[in-house]
Protein backbone atom coordinates (compact mmCIF):
# COMPACT_ATOMS: atom_id res chain seq x y z
CA UNK A 1 0.00 0.00 0.00
CA UNK A 2 1.62 3.30 -0.99
CA UNK A 3 1.18 6.27 1.30
CA UNK A 4 -1.76 8.22 -0.60
CA UNK A 5 -4.20 4.93 -0.33
CA UNK A 6 -3.00 4.03 3.35
CA UNK A 7 -3.57 8.31 4.12
CA UNK A 8 -6.89 7.85 2.33
CA UNK A 9 -7.40 4.83 4.38
CA UNK A 10 -6.62 6.28 7.65
CA UNK A 11 -9.35 9.40 6.90
CA UNK A 12 -11.74 6.75 5.78
CA UNK A 13 -11.58 4.53 9.11
CA UNK A 14 -11.47 7.97 11.37
CA UNK A 15 -14.43 9.12 9.04
CA UNK A 16 -16.57 5.80 9.71
CA UNK A 17 -19.85 5.42 11.24
CA UNK A 18 -19.13 1.47 11.42
CA UNK A 19 -15.71 1.73 13.25
CA UNK A 20 -15.23 2.83 16.69
CA UNK A 21 -11.50 4.26 17.23
CA UNK A 22 -10.01 2.59 20.63
CA UNK A 23 -7.43 5.67 21.90
CA UNK A 24 -4.49 4.36 23.97
CA UNK A 25 -4.68 6.43 27.31
CA UNK A 26 -2.10 6.61 29.81
CA UNK A 27 -3.18 3.48 31.65
CA UNK A 28 -3.39 1.26 28.66
CA UNK A 29 0.13 2.63 27.58
CA UNK A 30 1.43 1.62 30.83
CA UNK A 31 -0.28 -1.61 30.92
CA UNK A 32 0.83 -2.22 27.16
CA UNK A 33 4.59 -1.55 28.37
CA UNK A 34 4.57 -3.64 31.19
CA UNK A 35 3.69 -6.38 28.85
CA UNK A 36 6.01 -5.92 26.64
CA UNK A 37 8.99 -5.43 28.88
CA UNK A 38 7.55 -8.85 30.56
CA UNK A 39 7.34 -11.30 27.70
CA UNK A 40 10.71 -10.47 26.24
CA UNK A 41 11.13 -14.22 25.82
CA UNK A 42 7.91 -13.76 23.31
CA UNK A 43 9.32 -11.38 20.84
CA UNK A 44 6.26 -9.40 20.57
CA UNK A 45 5.20 -6.39 19.46
CA UNK A 46 4.94 -3.53 21.15
CA UNK A 47 1.88 -2.57 18.71
CA UNK A 48 0.21 -6.21 20.05
CA UNK A 49 0.86 -5.26 23.50
CA UNK A 50 -0.93 -2.31 22.91
CA UNK A 51 -3.62 -4.65 21.33
CA UNK A 52 -3.48 -6.61 24.44
CA UNK A 53 -3.92 -4.10 26.73
CA UNK A 54 -6.83 -2.48 25.36
CA UNK A 55 -8.79 -5.83 24.33
CA UNK A 56 -8.47 -6.77 28.07
CA UNK A 57 -9.20 -3.37 29.17
CA UNK A 58 -12.75 -3.33 26.79
CA UNK A 59 -13.29 -7.03 28.45
CA UNK A 60 -12.77 -9.11 24.86
CA UNK A 61 -11.45 -12.45 25.36
CA UNK A 62 -12.32 -13.95 21.79
CA UNK A 63 -10.50 -12.96 18.82
CA UNK A 64 -11.39 -14.20 15.07
CA UNK A 65 -7.89 -15.08 13.07
CA UNK A 66 -7.35 -15.11 9.51
CA UNK A 67 -4.39 -17.96 10.37
CA UNK A 68 -6.76 -20.94 9.64
CA UNK A 69 -8.46 -18.93 6.24
CA UNK A 70 -11.87 -17.90 7.52
CA UNK A 71 -12.92 -14.22 6.24
CA UNK A 72 -14.25 -13.00 9.86
CA UNK A 73 -13.39 -9.58 11.05
CA UNK A 74 -15.03 -8.70 14.10
CA UNK A 75 -11.31 -8.74 16.33
CA UNK A 76 -8.92 -10.17 14.08
CA UNK A 77 -5.05 -11.34 14.52
CA UNK A 78 -2.67 -12.76 11.81
CA UNK A 79 -0.36 -14.36 14.37
CA UNK A 80 -0.24 -16.78 17.14
CA UNK A 81 0.90 -14.10 19.82
CA UNK A 82 -3.15 -13.72 21.13
CA UNK A 83 -3.39 -17.41 21.59
CA UNK A 84 0.20 -17.27 23.79
CA UNK A 85 -1.20 -14.38 25.20
CA UNK A 86 -4.45 -16.00 26.64
CA UNK A 87 -7.24 -14.72 23.97
CA UNK A 88 -9.55 -17.23 22.77
CA UNK A 89 -8.61 -17.24 18.93
CA UNK A 90 -11.65 -18.02 16.76
CA UNK A 91 -12.76 -20.20 15.21
CA UNK A 92 -10.74 -23.14 16.82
Amino acid sequence: MGHVQAVNWGQDIHNSKNIELWRVDKNIYEVALAVFEKYNDKQLSFTDCTSFALMKSMGINDVFTFDEGMGINDVFTFDEDFRKMGFNIMPE
